[in-house]
């Protein structure tokens, strides 16, 4: 006990002693030495502040870190696509006569994009970049980069004919027109476009995911356009149920301009509902090279009516005519094209829908249909009947598969010697976003 309070009056006195320090230490060097604690501790704080923050959460400092050159350029741009591979199988193997040395012709007669029989075909690699023009007024674009065989068919003239094409690529812009605004009648803005596009004409489009069937039909690879180059203006009345559009264009398929004269599109389109649907679109203008005269015209019709929430309908008229034409037979005749097409599709589920095909294509001076397809010794008029049985589902949200039969008919014999054919497809489609 004795000792105890020996250390206890022993801490004391050492505890005093400190206090008294400043008696004999220098007063400024006790001060000097209290701020670099001061400091010390307050830096310390800090790093231990640092570490505990997680990395992506930024203080705010007032002001927020500028954009760069790129972000700012393609704020707003969509980039989607889709990946289009299939097998075409022909019931009768068609072998063609081909030159020595060259590989076998197994292409299928009449057929637009499914040409090659009994191959596995990479038809389309499609890649859009897009920045719509902001629907109250401003300016947009649109490029498709198209690659695969399909390219080689879509291709304009004045372009190179490869694996590889520019399937459209135009600036558009909204053009506000704010004397309008609140018209019930009128719409309050003017669309534009002007570069290349796809045709306002036909019941299927050239991206065959957008399609009810796996192939096209004849209407569409024979009675009307591809694509365009010129410039295009739309205009909206009751809302958006009647579109107006128009426009100059170098003529069918043409990149580049091949007379010194224009051709004109027009089109009305009614949306009474939103399940019906009717476009009536017209063409006129010279297709012939260095030649103003012998216009070439066209009047495609298209009807497309929802009837059930699962049930569609659609049907097709095209009518042709061109004066003098350069490919006729017999040469400088007026050549006459007309087609007629029914289609239906039923969605039985969401992942499984069933679509059917029937049309009747006359070519009547042997001018629409390529004549490697058909014997030129007696040129007539020539019929052409398809029809054709999809089955489609969808293996994952963004793959679609498809099975397709197809029977096609002429008033020829030009499928091996025979007047019809039998083909299967199998078509796989990856969309992505």
């Amino acid at each position: 006990m004795k000792k105890l309070m020996q250390g206890i009056f022993a801490i004391l006195f050492l505890s005093l002693g400190l206090n008294i320090v400043p008696a004999w230490a220098d007063v400024n060097e006790v001060a000097q030495l209290k701020e670099m604690v001061d400091k010390l501790n307050k830096r310390i704080a800090q790093l231990e502040e640092q570490v505990q923050r997680p990395a992506n959460i930024v203080p705010p400092t007032g002001t927020a870190p500028a954009g760069n050159f790129i972000e700012g350029a393609t704020s707003g741009v969509k980039l989607t696509g889709f990946v289009d591979t299939a097998y075409h199988w022909n019931f009768d193997s068609p072998v063609h006569p081909a030159p020595t040395g060259t590989a076998v012709d197994r292409s299928q007669s009449i057929r637009v994009f499914d040409t090659e029989s009994n191959s596995f075909i990479l038809h389309a690699v499609e890649v859009v970049l897009e920045k719509p023009a902001p629907a109250t007024g401003g300016i947009g674009f649109r490029t498709d980069l198209y690659y695969g065989s399909d390219a080689k068919v879509i291709s304009a003239g004045g372009s190179e004919t490869d694996d590889f094409d520019l399937q459209q690529a135009y600036v558009e812009a909204r053009l506000p027109i704010h004397a309008l605004d609140g018209n019930k009648v009128f719409g309050d803005s003017l669309y534009l476009r002007a570069g290349k596009y796809v045709t306002l004409a036909g019941a299927e489009v050239i991206e065959a995911r957008d399609n009810w069937n796996t192939t096209r039909s004849l209407m569409f690879g024979y009675a009307i356009p591809f694509t365009h180059t010129g410039i295009r203006t739309a205009y909206d009345l009751w809302g958006g149920k009647v579109t107006l559009t128009t426009g100059l264009n170098n003529g069918w398929d043409l990149l580049e301009d091949n007379n010194n004269y224009k051709t004109w599109e027009g089109q009305i389109a009614l949306k009474p509902s939103d399940s019906i649907l009717f476009t009536a679109t017209t063409y006129i203008g010279p297709e012939n090279l260095n030649q103003g005269g012998h216009k070439r015209g066209l009047l495609d019709l298209v009807a497309l009516w929802k009837a059930t929430p699962k049930l569609s309908l659609m049907g097709n008229f095209d009518y042709g005519r061109e004066g003098r034409a350069a490919g006729a037979l017999p040469t400088l005749k007026t050549a006459d094209w007309d087609g007629y097409a029914l289609y239906a599709r039923y969605q039985a589920t969401d992942k499984l829908a069933f679509a059917g095909r029937g049309e009747l294509f006359i070519d009547h001076n042997t001018f629409r249909v390529a004549a490697a397809n058909v014997s030129t010794a007696a040129p007539r008029e020539r019929q052409y009947w398809e029809w054709t049985a999809t089955t489609e589902y969808k293996l994952y949200d963004n793959l679609i598969s498809r099975l397709e039969y197809r029977y096609d008919w002429s008033d020829a014999p030009i499928f091996q010697g025979e007047s019809y054919q039998n083909t299967l497809s199998a078509q796989l489609i990856y969309n992505f976003a």
